[in-house]
C-alpha cells in the first residue's frame, strides 16, 4: 500500500549505510568493492495516545512490514524519499492505557531498488 510517512517522532537517530564487498586474500591482503551508494536508515521513537498509536500501527499493518515501500518525510528537513520499513515487527508498550511507546526504522529505498509495490 503507498502511502505517506509522515508522522513527527519524539526522536530520530539518523544513520548512513555503505555496503562494501570485503574479500580477504590468503596472503591477508584485501580486496574492497563498492556496492552501490549507501543507504540511509532513520530510527524514531514515539509516544502517543492510542488513537495516535493505532493510525501509525495500522500503516505499517498495510504496508505488511517490510514488503511495502511508501514515501517517507524526515521529520526535521521535510525532505521526501521512497523507504521501506526496517523490521516485520512491530511492538509497542501500553503504559495505564493512555500511552503507546514503540520505535519504527525505516531504510531509504534507492531509485534502482525494487520494492514490495
Amino acid at each position: 500500500m503507498p502511502g505517506t510517512f509522515d508522522w513527527e517522532p519524539n526522536d530520530i537517530d539518523e544513520q548512513e549505510i555503505y555496503r562494501t564487498l570485503v574479500t580477504e586474500m590468503e596472503s591477508g591482503a584485501e580486496q574492497r568493492r563498492k556496492k552501490g551508494e549507501p543507504k540511509r536508515r532513520y530510527t524514531m521513537t514515539f509516544n502517543r495516545n492510542r488513537v495516535d498509536a493505532d493510525e501509525i500501527y495500522d500503516f505499517y499493518k498495510a504496508n505488511e512490514g517490510r514488503y511495502g515501500n511508501f514515501t517517507f518525510v524526515h521529520p526535521i528537513t521535510e525532505e521526501t524519499m521512497t523507504a521501506r520499513f526496517d523490521t516485520d515487527i512491530f511492538s509497542r508498550q501500553n503504559a495505564h492505557a493512555l500511552i503507546y511507546t514503540f520505535g519504527i526504522s525505516v531504510i531509504e529505498i534507492l531509485p534502482t531498488e525494487g520494492g514490495g509495490d
